[in-house]
Order: C-alpha cells, then sequence, then structure tokens
C-alpha cells in the first residue's frame, strides 16, 4: 500500500491506481453504494470539513454502509489531502458536475496542486518513508483522540483552515 499511495506524486481514480477497469470496481463488492462505473474514471472532492471522505474509505474497508459504532468507537480515520478549491478549480481536468464541489479526471499531480495533507498519526509510520521529498513539508501528522467521525473532522480542519 505504502508504494501506491504516493506513487509519482499523483492522486489516481481507482482504475489507474488499481490497475483495474472501471466495470469491473462498480461491480465489487466493496462498491456498497453503488456507484456507477464512471465515477471511478475522477478524483473525487469534497469540501474540507466534510466526513466523506472517511466515511468512504470506512465504507471500502467494511464492504458496507458503516453504522454509529463504526464512526464512534471504531473509527479509523483516513488521510486527507487539502486543496485551495479557487486554485484547483484551474486545473486542465475540472469537472463541475452539480453533485461534488468538483473531480478532476485521470490524476491530480500532488506536488503542484496539493495545499496540505494530514495522515493520521497511526499511519506515520505505514506511510512516512512512501512521502516524496517535494510533499514533506506539506505533511501533519494528527493524532487521532475523537470520540467520533464528526470530532475529527472539526480537528483537521481546525488545523488546516483551508
Amino acid at each position: 500500500m505504502q508504494e501506491r499511495f504516493f506513487r509519482a506524486a499523483n492522486c489516481f481514480p481507482p482504475p489507474l491506481a488499481r490497475n483495474a477497469p472501471p466495470e469491473l470496481l462498480a461491480a465489487e463488492k466493496r462498491n456498497a453504494a453503488n456507484d456507477p462505473a464512471d465515477y471511478f474514471e475522477y478524483v473525487m472532492l469534497a469540501w474540507g470539513n466534510c466526513q466523506a471522505g472517511d466515511r468512504l474509505v470506512t465504507e471500502r474497508r467494511l464492504g458496507r454502509f458503516p453504522d454509529g459504532d463504526d464512526l464512534s468507537i471504531g473509527f479509523t480515520p483516513a488521510v486527507r489531502f487539502y486543496f485551495r478549491y479557487d486554485e484547483l478549480a484551474k486545473h486542465p481536468n475540472c469537472c463541475f458536475e452539480g453533485v461534488l464541489p468538483m473531480k478532476i479526471k485521470d490524476a491530480i499531480i500532488l506536488s503542484e496542486w496539493v495545499y496540505a495533507v494530514v495522515i493520521p498519526e497511526g499511519l506515520r509510520h505505514e506511510l512516512q518513508d512512501a512521502v516524496p521529498p517535494e510533499l514533506q513539508p506539506k505533511i501533519r501528522y494528527v493524532a487521532n483522540d475523537c470520540k467520533d467521525i464528526w470530532e475529527w473532522s472539526e480537528k483537521v480542519y481546525g488545523i488546516i483552515e483551508c
């Protein structure tokens, strides 16, 4: 996982990250939200204070929609990438489709676009050696001393203040 996570310092949509066609990804059991194949062709972005990314990672890990316990006592935060909306809106592959704030087709070169990356302290040893040198200054390791996903979201957004 470590090698793939920051591979070439890019953020890839699932077909490129996992080397699998979108149709196969859409048919997987872990696609609990039943997202269509074209969903997987983009890097989807939410607002910085949104828990959608953490929920999606939890859903994919569990292979089902997370319940209240999964988002509180059993909650494991995901890595969060933060971008400046007004800058990322200028990305040549940026799309606005009305549901998400924006999505990017193909890839985001992190060294050019990312503002900050929050890595939960519990993942430091697993990921720190995989972070490319050009991203090191943008990494923030944050301890999860929170009671649930909502408190975690408020904590990291307060640290980042995009």
